[in-house]
């Protein structure tokens, strides 16, 4: 039986949205559940005329009726959009439409809609929109890597909703540098977790230079995270000035036709010693943001939580994520040209050469040239080596070392006496040596003294000049830190106990008074502090209903308050009270 293929497309279409991508040849086809369209079109065109017609249909009566369903669809890459869960909306260029389980949330009008085939989402984020959600896992995690440099707290917020923003305009790649056990690896796991993998790829800045289809992998991604990347020299670096810029990137897919696309994939590594690079350029540095990590937590002293990223990855932890980016950093960032807390490009390119090639800083504040000076040459080794434990910086091996020295454009001659070898020409410059520690490197390097975070919040919220609405922003950040026990401090309360109906007033505090420290809080100030007034409660020692009091233990403050009556504080002295 003869069967008209173009009238046969036309009725899988009616009830049926495709659309066929013209530089890549997909064809997507809309999944309603999901608000997304989905590259197997081609797969449905076949079940569906394997249902209708029986399993022995052949190869070319389905790609024949796939190709007259591809040339009705048929759509430009610039007028589908990015290939992810993130538009500008068409409507109001100023609003950011994301892709949920649940629907699509505006930026903007900080609401809800529903899925929409207009859209032109391919995927979505891997959780459902819930306005209640809260993060108390992921602050203290923040607080926690950050401390007790925080402004770093919020250049991870903002990196993190910097990754919801549809296009490159900050034109950025987020380095990550500290020793292991530090966090970035964890927090890489958060973003992923976050965006989902299947909107992520992980792409090395060496794969990325050195090999022509790796970029392809980028293309429809919003996130692109590589932890511990090679620290092989980098010597072309086009290729990751593109694709963090806003130009053109040509690629191909292996075995496919080379295409244009806009990369709007935000690149984030990790690393302990950043690569060396042959590119000194203004364009070069000005590219990353860098981000120092400076604590160390290991299962030797504890200090490591078992399973975090379980409790930071859960869905209801994720969208309590999701709601503190879109709701109070992201509004922050449409308003912006950049991240609040970034480095100058001239810091950053002091901050990459110190990271990258310890040698060369070490010649250029340790060693001057001297025609009459002389140095041994296990001497200046020795020099060099305390220089990099005082900086916390990476050794490198005698070989590098000697090349970059012969680089280094310093006039010096070697000669041997007496069975050692000496340098002439050069001798070390008097310095006070002095041990640094990595936070103190942090510091130094952003010239700030240490703040508390509630400090560094209000500093925070005074650089948002030109951010409409960031009184309201502001205080609701604020409002959410203090609930999840990350910005207070005792004697700072913001969030008032409410009045329990169960109970007489007469026995209550007022509720504009009253104060609240709740257990998860994570305090700043060491050191014990009065027993504040709960109010008629359950003591928590002897199980009795009486006047109670909040109790704070004095190392390790909030967490380790009680909730007693006056006579149970009589009786124990604070050692007790664990």
């Amino acid at each position: 039986m003869k069967v008209d293929t173009y009238m046969l497309a036309n009725e899988i279409c009616t009830g049926e949205i495709f659309v066929n991508i013209e530089e890549t040849d997909i064809l997507y086809i809309y999944d309603r559940p999901t608000g997304c369209f989905i590259n197997n079109g081609k797969v449905f065109v076949r079940k569906y005329l394997e249902n209708r017609y029986g399993s022995d249909i052949s190869t070319h009566f389905t790609n024949e009726t796939a190709a007259h369903i591809q040339n009705r669809s048929m759509k430009r890459l610039e007028e589908f959009g990015e290939l992810n869960a993130l538009r500008y909306d068409k409507n109001d260029p100023e609003d950011i439409l994301i892709n949920l389980k649940n629907g699509v949330f505006s930026a903007k009008k900080q609401v809800l809609l529903e899925h929409d085939p207009n859209y032109m989402f391919t995927t979505s984020l891997p959780f459902d929109y819930d306005k209640d959600a809260e993060c108390p896992e992921t602050l203290k995690f923040l607080k926690t890597i950050t401390k007790p440099n925080y402004d770093r707290f919020f250049m991870l917020l903002e990196t993190a909703a910097w990754v919801l923003m549809p296009s490159n305009k900050y034109q950025k790649m987020v380095l990550f540098w500290g020793e292991g056990e530090n966090g970035k690896g964890t927090y890489l796991r958060l973003l992923t977790a976050l965006i989902g993998k299947t909107n992520t790829c992980t792409a090395s800045i060496e794969q990325l230079i050195n090999n022509r289809f790796m970029p392809a992998q980028l293309f429809g991604k919003m996130l692109n995270a590589a932890g511990d990347i090679p620290t092989k020299p980098l010597y072309d670096t086009g290729v990751i000035k593109r694709l963090s810029g806003e130009d053109l990137t040509t690629t191909e897919k292996k075995n496919g036709q080379p295409f244009q696309f806009l990369c709007n994939a935000k690149n984030f590594f990790s690393a302990n010693k950043f690569p060396k690079t042959t590119d000194d350029t203004r364009a070069f540095y000005r590219r990353w943001t860098i981000v120092l990590f400076g604590n160390r937590f290991s299962a030797e002293d504890g200090t490591r939580v078992e399973n975090l990223s379980l409790k930071l990855t859960s869905e209801k932890e994720l969208a309590g994520f999701f709601n503190l980016l879109v709701g109070h950093i992201l509004p922050i960032l449409m308003n912006r040209s950049g991240f609040t807390y970034d480095r100058t490009v001239d810091q950053i390119e002091d901050l990459y050469n110190r990271l990258s090639d310890s040698v060369k800083i070490f010649l250029e504040e340790c060693v001057i040239a001297d025609v009459l000076g002389e140095i041994d040459k296990d001497d200046l080794r020795t020099a060099y080596e305390g220089f990099c434990e005082e900086q916390k910086l990476l050794k490198e091996t005698d070989k590098a070392f000697r090349n970059t020295l012969n680089n280094s454009g310093i006039l010096f001659e070697e000669h041997k006496r007496q069975g050692k070898r000496y340098y002439k020409g050069i001798r070390l410059k008097q310095r006070e040596i002095k041990e640094t520690t990595q936070n103190q490197l942090i510091l130094q390097n952003n010239n700030k003294k240490t703040q508390t975070l509630e400090e560094t919040l209000k500093e925070y919220v005074e650089r948002q000049d030109n951010v409409n609405n960031i009184a309201n922003i502001s205080a609701s950040l604020l409002k959410q830190m203090n609930k999840e026990g990350v910005a207070k401090k005792p004697g700072n309360v913001v969030n008032p106990i409410p009045l329990d109906p169960e109970i007489p007033q007469n026995m209550q505090k007022d509720s504009k008074n009253a104060p609240n420290v709740p257990e998860s809080i994570i305090m700043e100030d060491k050191g014990a502090v009065d027993p504040i007034p709960r109010g008629v409660d359950t003591c928590q020692d002897c199980g009795l209903k009486k006047p109670t009091f909040y109790y704070v233990s004095g190392l390790e403050g909030a967490r380790n308050s009680k909730l007693i009556c006056q006579d149970c504080i009589t009786k124990k002295s604070e050692s007790d009270l664990k």
